[in-house]
């Protein structure tokens, strides 16, 4: 569940053992953190995650504007579980502090930001089980990969045997035939029943690339096949049919797309 707050004057938050994981996200002013025994200022540079059974103490400054991310406990072990194809025995604990540095981190930031704009612009999203169910998994995969967490080990490619070449063969022809059934890389892992280190490092040293880069690549061209032959007419026509193509960030994918083509989706169906 993804909501934003804005505070006129000062305000303190308690919470005494949370039931889910909170990400916030200040986006103007700043704000105090509380939280397993260390204390942060939280800006639009610097995020928190507070955990699942901790508790949690806030105080925001007048003017403070954030966003805000409920995770379910469930949907964070699920989507561990995937990633590592082992069973994930204890309660996941992340590091409280989120900063905006670092590749993996800047793109989380900017990839959250960007289904929240999605979000704002069709909010029938956020009701439908089929359209969010995907947006909310490639979100805790994301944050995963970029948060350090107590599992953060398992998911180093350094730690994986790579997948052998018949594997890697398996995914990029599942990818080239069905990207649509794929919303995320960790789909295509559990697919072939690997974990995501693993076969990111069987692309690396067979490929030379990533499955995120593969299935990017793939899904750009499949939807653009599908927008030549559909020929959409307008802007809710085209996202509609997007999202049946497992394009989960539009936002982000739109942009990909321009870079990719010269246009937008929506040009493209105009152009053609």
């Amino acid at each position: 569940m993804h909501t934003y707050t804005a505070y006129g004057a000062e305000a303190i938050v308690d919470v005494t053992e949370l039931t889910f994981y909170v990400v916030k996200i200040p986006l103007r002013g700043s704000l105090v953190v509380d939280s397993q025994s260390r204390r942060f200022l939280a800006s639009p540079r610097l995020g928190s995650v507070a955990d699942c059974g901790n508790s949690v103490s806030m105080w925001l400054g007048a003017g403070c504007e954030q966003l805000i991310w409920r995770i379910e406990p469930t949907l964070v072990i699920r989507q561990l579980a995937h990633m590592i194809n082992a069973e994930v025995e204890h309660r996941v604990l992340f590091d409280p502090n989120l900063p905006v540095t670092g590749m993996r981190r800047r793109d989380w930031m900017a990839l959250f930001k960007s289904l929240v704009t999605d979000l704002s612009r069709d909010p029938s999203l956020a009701t439908d089980p089929l359209l969010i169910d995907p947006v909310e998994r490639l979100l805790v995969q994301e944050l995963l990969l970029a948060q350090p967490h107590s599992y953060t080990m398992f998911l180093l490619d350094e730690f994986a045997s790579p997948a052998p070449s018949r594997v890697v063969d398996a995914a990029t022809e599942l990818m080239h035939h069905q990207p649509q059934r794929y919303p995320t890389v960790t789909d295509v892992a559990r697919e072939l029943g690997v974990g995501l280190p693993a076969l990111d490092k069987g692309f690396h040293r067979h490929l030379d690339t990533t499955v995120a880069a593969v299935l990017e690549a793939k899904r750009l061209r499949h939807v653009r096949k599908v927008l030549l032959a559909a020929c959409p007419s307008d802007s809710v026509a085209v996202t509609r049919l997007l999202r049946k193509q497992s394009v989960v960030a539009i936002s982000t994918f739109t942009n990909r797309y321009l870079r990719q083509y010269g246009e937008t989706p929506l040009q493209t169906t105009y152009r053609h």
